[in-house]
C-alpha cells in the first residue's frame, strides 16, 4: 500500500512538473496564437490604403478629418475580424488605421511582445507624419496591451480598452492556479504592464468588460480602470458577455460611439 501511494505522489510531482516545463515552452504561443487559415485581403473591406511598415500594415482610411481612430486588435484575431467597426467610423468621418502586427494576415516577423511593441512605434511615426489634431486608441484583448503601450509612449486624447487585463502575469497565474505566483513570476515573461503603462495617464477612458470572461476576469477589468489617475473615465458591464463575443455586444459598439463623439 505504501509503494502504491509513493508511486501516485512521484506521477502528480511528475506530471506537475512536466506541465509547468512544457507551459514554459510554448509561452509565446499561449500568449499569441495566431489565426490559421485566415489569411485574406482586406483592403476593399476595411480602408482604401494599406500601408506596409517593416513587418506591420496598416489599414488607413482617411476621410478628411482632424480625428483619427486607432484599433489594435486581439491576439486570436486579424484585423478583418473587425470590418464591422468600419461603418460606425465612416458614418462618424473619422479617419482610422487598424493595425496588423508582425507574424499576423501573412505579415513577415513573429507574432510577439517585440512584435506588437515594433506595431505600436510603427503606428505612431505614420500618425505623427500625418499631423492629426485628435488622435483616439481603442484595444481589445492583447490590443489592450498595445494600446497601453502606445498610450505609455505618447499619450492620447480618448482611449477605449475591451476586456483588458492588469498584467500579463496575472492572466497566466489564473491560466495554472496551481503554481505559486513567485514561481510564474520568474519564469514567464510579464510583457505588457497595463497597469504599470496607464498609470499616468489622464485622458478619456472608457473600458468595457464582460462579466462571464473567464480568459481575463472582469475583476481585472476593474481593477485597471481604478488604479488609472483620470478624472474621465467610465467603467462599463457588458452583462452576460464573455471574452470571445464581447466585441459583437452592445455595450461595445456603444463605447465605441462615445469615444468619438
Amino acid at each position: 500500500m505504501t509503494k502504491i501511494l509513493v508511486t501516485i505522489g512521484i506521477s502528480i510531482v511528475v506530471i506537475y512538473v512536466v506541465v509547468f516545463l512544457v507551459a514554459i515552452l510554448v509561452q509565446q504561443f499561449l500568449i499569441y496564437p495566431v489565426p490559421r487559415d485566415k489569411n485574406q485581403d482586406c483592403t476593399k473591406k476595411i480602408a482604401d490604403e494599406t500601408i506596409i511598415r517593416n513587418n506591420t500594415t496598416l489599414y488607413y482610411q482617411d476621410n478628411n478629418s482632424d480625428t483619427i481612430v486607432i484599433f489594435y486588435h486581439g491576439n486570436a484575431d486579424i484585423v478583418c475580424d473587425k470590418v464591422g467597426l468600419v461603418d460606425i467610423f465612416n458614418e462618424r468621418d473619422v479617419s482610422y488605421i487598424f493595425v496588423e502586427y508582425p507574424g499576423y494576415s501573412g505579415n513577415s516577423g513573429e507574432a510577439s511582445h517585440e512584435g506588437l511593441r515594433e506595431s505600436v512605434h510603427e503606428t505612431i511615426s505614420f500618425i505623427n507624419e500625418m499631423e492629426y489634431e485628435h488622435v483616439y486608441v481603442i484595444g481589445q484583448s492583447i490590443g489592450t496591451g498595445a494600446a497601453s503601450y502606445h498610450t505609455s509612449a505618447q499619450a492620447p486624447e480618448r482611449l477605449l480598452l475591451l476586456s483588458p487585463f492588469t498584467t500579463l502575469t496575472d492572466v497566466v497565474v489564473k491560466m495554472f492556479p496551481i503554481y505559486p505566483r513567485s514561481l510564474i513570476e520568474k519564469v514567464f515573461d510579464n510583457q505588457f504592464d497595463n497597469t504599470d503603462l496607464l498609470k499616468n495617464y489622464i485622458g478619456k477612458l472608457l473600458i468595457v468588460h464582460g462579466t462571464k470572461d473567464i480568459v481575463v476576469p472582469e475583476y481585472q477589468g476593474r481593477q485597471l480602470f481604478e488604479s488609472v489617475p483620470s478624472q474621465e473615465k467610465k467603467y462599463i458591464e457588458a452583462q452576460g458577455y464573455r471574452h470571445a463575443n464581447v466585441y459583437d455586444s452592445q455595450e461595445f459598439r456603444d463605447a465605441v460611439k462615445s469615444i468619438i463623439e
